[in-house]
């Protein structure tokens, strides 16, 4: 098991599960202030040029507390989504505001959350899950009676449209404007811990025994398919190069002090034979034929002749570590063997 937290898989579920938990006790939190809201719009809110009693009158007053509570509830739900959108609920909230110069009161619940919800619907450009319930029993209650969302002043409704419209045309840049001023009003941090925490993590220092082998075997792929096009007295020399890249690559993974003389070499001179090899196709499509090209060609063959031999013996010299580590292994062990008195046979 990892001893970095980060990287502890227990650590992470119960981070994880923490979370989780915060976040559903703020939802209900949020639930139970919805209610509250509800609960305290009562039947005696005054509608412009009607009584909240005319919308119901089938109704006592008395009886009108449960319905306007669940409906001023259920508008909360879509002004506050689970899944927050900022800038919906901003214009929902103003348009709530706006709504106490008609007489609506809390009622004006109702307008924000059908704003909030029409704005973050078109902008998500889908209907949440969470939103779906809410919304039925609203249209429910509105079909019903519609008096509720019709005694507002012409100037509102006319406002409304100028509300949503701006909700969906500047969405993006409203949400990026309440990041900007919800930053600004985040609580100052001393100078000494915004240093601290503004500084990046220290790097650690470059591992001098890891290499990409990834990178050299990804080169050799493209010397390989650019073999295709040489001519065939080519073929053997490369041939030699990619084999004794991949032994030197080996030596590099099983003998960390391979792995910085490995890498300085193949950085040295892999790219430079890959790039050579396709000036050298490109050219010899072009101008094959000149006298000049003869004399390119024969340098060309003599270069890469010369590089595989470079790359034999840089293998053997990595091998030769190996043997120099056996070599001393033996003269331990012998002397190890005459220094506790054991006889060793000359022959």
């Amino acid at each position: 098991m990892s001893d970095n937290p980060q990287n502890n898989p227990v650590v992470n579920v119960l981070t994880s599960t923490k979370s989780k938990i915060k976040r559903v006790a703020r939802r209900i939190g949020f639930h139970f202030v919805a209610l509250l809201t509800g609960a305290i719009t009562d039947g005696k809110t005054i509608l412009t040029n009607l009584n909240i009693v005319d919308a119901f009158p089938d109704k006592e007053p008395q009886d009108l507390n449960g319905p306007i509570s669940a409906l001023v509830y259920f508008n909360m739900l879509l002004l506050f989504p689970f899944q927050p959108n900022p800038a919906a609920t901003l214009l929902g909230i103003i348009a709530t505001v706006v709504s106490i110069f008609t007489g609506y009161g809390l009622m004006g619940l109702i307008f924000g959350g059908l704003t909030a919800f029409i704005i973050y619907t078109i902008n998500r450009r889908k209907i949440s899950l969470g939103s779906i319930f809410p919304l039925l029993i609203i249209i429910i209650a509105i079909a019903d009676n519609p008096l509720l969302i019709t005694s507002a002043p012409l100037w509102y409704y006319i406002l409304l449209g100028g509300i949503i419209t701006a909700g969906i045309i500047y969405h993006d840049a409203i949400t990026l404007m309440i990041e900007r001023v919800t930053k600004k009003r985040s609580p100052s941090v001393p100078m000494k811990q915004t240093v601290v925490e503004n500084t990046p993590p220290p790097v650690a220092p470059p591992n001098p025994y890891s290499f990409d082998m990834q990178t050299y075997l990804t080169t050799l792929q493209e010397i390989q398919r650019l073999k295709k096009a040489l001519p065939a007295d080519f073929i053997p020399l490369i041939d030699t190069i990619s084999l004794k890249t991949q032994a030197i690559l080996q030596s590099m993974k099983s003998d960390e002090r391979d792995t910085a003389r490995g890498t300085q070499f193949l950085n040295r001179y892999l790219p430079i034979i890959r790039t050579s090899l396709d000036r050298f196709i490109r050219l010899s499509a072009q101008s094959s034929s000149s006298p000049e090209f003869a004399k390119i060609r024969q340098q060309t063959w003599q270069a890469f002749s010369d590089m595989s031999h470079v790359f034999s013996d840089m293998n053997q010299r990595l091998l030769d570590n190996d043997v120099n580590d056996l070599i001393v292994d033996l003269n331990v062990l012998d002397k190890l063997a005459k220094s506790e008195g054991y006889t060793i046979p000359k022959e």
